[in-house]
């Protein structure tokens, strides 16, 4: 992530705090992030700097373990699926209208104010247009000279069910074309 982004990495966050205080029922698993084998994106004081022993202690179960990684404390992780449902419940509460199956194909503009959306399903008008359309909003936004610089990355959400001593648990890998997998 580029330098000038970091902002909204914190902002990010902070967010996610908010909106956990806000919704009780949002699972956000605050254990940490553990990244080795990259050098640190930017440096930190919440960075923690970690040798084998350190590692061994704080995620006991790895095959190999590097000389050193970095630990972020500060960070989570959530279930991309459950709280995607999560927050499409609670605007379908407040009045939000989802369509499934439906492309949005360009966006209406009337002087400086976004005023729906045309669709594969005909035109929707909206006081609120909510983009989260990932690497299809340039596509988007461009025909209104708004350029949003946003790229995409393959990644691949496997889902398994594994058994350990404690209990059945389930975990998602998710993966960037690197080998490197994250578990959330």
């Amino acid at each position: 992530m580029a330098p000038d982004y970091w902002h909204l990495y914190d902002a990010s966050l902070e967010e996610y705090h908010t909106l956990q205080q806000e919704l009780p029922e949002l699972k956000i698993h605050w254990h940490g992030a553990l990244t080795w084998d990259t050098s640190p994106l930017r440096e930190q004081p919440h960075f923690q700097k970690l040798n084998w022993e350190q590692l061994e202690v704080l995620e006991p179960n790895l095959l190999d373990y590097p000389d050193e990684a970095m630990y972020v404390s500060e960070e989570g992780a959530v279930d991309p699926i459950e709280i995607t449902e999560l927050l499409l419940n609670k605007a379908r509460e407040y009045g939000a209208k989802v369509q499934f199956d439906t492309n949005v194909t360009q966006l209406q503009q009337e002087g400086s104010r976004l005023v729906g959306v045309h669709t594969s399903n005909g035109f929707l008008e909206s006081d609120v247009v909510v983009l989260a359309a990932g690497a299809g909003v340039p596509e988007l936004c461009n025909p209104l000279g708004c350029p949003v610089p946003v790229t995409s990355l393959l990644s691949i959400l496997i889902q398994m069910k594994s058994t350990s001593r404690r209990k059945t648990d389930q975990r998602r890998l998710v993966s960037e074309r690197s080998t490197r997998c994250v578990a959330v």
